[in-house]
């Protein structure tokens, strides 16, 4: 099981970084649920089905807007 951040979308591929290492890869857009969006943490896993870590991109999201704020002070 590998763990991605959608990055974003261009044309027929879906752009990804690996979650733990931060490598980029390039995945076909068909492959990925309707749903998912930019940002969006996913899951593929030893079968290649992806599925959306809904969880932790909330997490990631709000920890995120949280660093946005605080630099947003300074």
């Amino acid at each position: 099981m590998k763990r991605y951040i959608i990055d974003r979308f261009e044309g027929e591929f879906v752009v990804l970084e690996d979650y733990e290492t931060g490598k980029i890869q390039n995945m076909k857009k068909s492959c990925f649920p309707s749903e998912a969006k930019d940002g969006d943490i996913i899951i593929v896993s030893d079968t290649n089905l992806i599925t959306i870590d809904k969880e932790e991109t909330k997490r990631r999201k709000e920890k995120m807007e949280n660093l946005r704020k605080m630099l947003k002070k300074n």
